[in-house]
């Protein structure tokens, strides 16, 4: 809802004295565009799923009933964007003065508030809901049924620190699930770039690569020797091979890199293919890195072609969604929820049903903007507002230019 030759990379020797020159980050302005259908998709799921399958069975092989059923692979989507635009903003500090810090600052303000915000109003609207129960004012509720005031300690410190999945707890939101991964995934980078600027002979992309490579050799020998986050990493790495593709366009190492983890995504995809199967809603991991490999190959494809896309009208309102689309995916869920429950009592059609799912989206759409420019704005820099993760510092030299 998200690869290589290992060049093993050893960190020998002397620390680096002076700051290392910069390298200007790539700018690829379509990736909104990606983020938009990425976040919608995932709405559409979450809005479809909890009432088609039980009230609609009969519209099973109806377009607008499988096509949203697949959202979940949104998820895999937006774990390759951040592989991209989380590389781009890491290489572009690797020697410079801070480094570590500054990468720490830049992503906590980006991820940490919005998702606190959103934790609380959830944590509110699930005690609020289980009052409405228990005075008969809401027959059911799946928030209510959370009850944050009966939960343990360890329930709420892997909220606070985003450690929901290794701690084996329950987010107050479904969708916040991924962002264990992501904070791990950013962990796993800066341990890389703390690495890369400490010692001259250690190249942060090739170290991001051996860790690809070891966790598509987990999933190909035996994937229960997957462990968090590792299990997932490979969709965030085939955003890193993106980003190293986009960097070196024409060479032919990041070529072979991609052919050689192509290779392997494709066997682990052969011997492991109902891995993670939950239904159509729940695809296999197979599924999910197939999709990462489509995706990366179509940014890739279309990378120098921004001018282009972006006067495409339906390209351009979803690189619209995009500026706000962490947002929509944090605040989504509850909104859907809310629309349920006031619909719940109207014993709505086949017909009438697509106007309360289209409503959904809409008022979820809505509210995922209303939230971005009440709260998530004011944690996002100017030049992000734009194009996000992209980097400021002075160039060493133009190796690719994308715009």
């Amino acid at each position: 809802m998200s690869t290589a030759v290992l060049p093993s990379p050893v960190a020998i020797a002397e620390p680096v004295a002076p700051q290392r020159a910069a390298t200007r980050g790539l700018v690829v302005e379509s990736i909104d565009a990606w983020r938009g259908f990425a976040a919608l998709w995932v709405v559409l799921v979450h809005a479809v799923v909890p009432t088609m399958l039980t009230r609609f069975p009969e519209i099973a092989h109806s377009l607008l009933y499988r096509f949203p059923l697949y959202g979940a692979l949104g998820v895999p989507i937006f774990f390759v964007i951040s592989g991209f635009c989380i590389t781009n903003a890491a290489v572009v500090l690797v020697g410079a003065e801070g480094s570590a810090r500054r990468f720490v600052r830049a992503r906590f303000r980006r991820l940490y508030p919005p998702y606190a915000v959103m934790t609380v109003i959830a944590f509110l609207a699930a005690i609020a809901a289980g009052f409405a129960v228990r005075a008969h004012v809401l027959t059911s509720s799946a928030l209510a049924l959370e009850n944050p005031l009966k939960q343990g300690w360890l329930y709420y410190f892997s909220a606070v620190t985003m450690t929901q999945i290794p701690l084996n707890q329950t987010p107050i939101l479904a969708p916040f699930w991924s962002l264990s991964y992501e904070a791990s995934f950013y962990a796993i980078v800066l341990a890389g770039l703390f690495a890369a600027s400490r010692w001259r002979r250690v190249d942060l992309i090739p170290l991001l690569h051996g860790v690809t490579a070891l966790s598509l050799v987990l999933f190909i020998v035996n994937p229960a020797w997957a462990f968090f986050p590792l299990d997932r990493w490979t969709q965030f790495g085939i955003g890193v091979l993106l980003y190293d593709l986009l960097r070196h366009r024409g060479e032919r190492r990041p070529r072979i890199v991609a052919l050689v983890f192509t290779i392997g995504i494709l066997a682990g995809c052969a011997l492991h293919p109902q891995l993670g199967w939950g239904g159509i809603d729940k695809p296999a991991f197979s599924i999910q890195l197939l999709t990462c490999l489509a995706t990366g190959l179509a940014i890739w494809l279309t990378a120098g072609m921004d001018k282009q896309l972006l006067r495409i009208l339906p390209v351009r309102w979803l690189a619209k969604v995009g500026t706000f689309s962490y947002s929509l995916y944090l605040s989504h869920f509850l909104v859907l929820g809310i629309v349920l429950q006031a619909f719940k009592r109207l014993h709505y059609t086949e017909h009438t049903f697509f106007i309360v799912f289209l409503a959904e989206v809409a008022l979820a759409v809505a509210a995922g903007y209303g939230f971005y420019r009440v709260c998530e704005v004011h944690f996002t820099s100017n030049k992000a507002k734009r194009i996000h993760e992209v980097a400021t510092l002075a160039p060493q030299h133009e190796s690719v230019a994308l715009a």
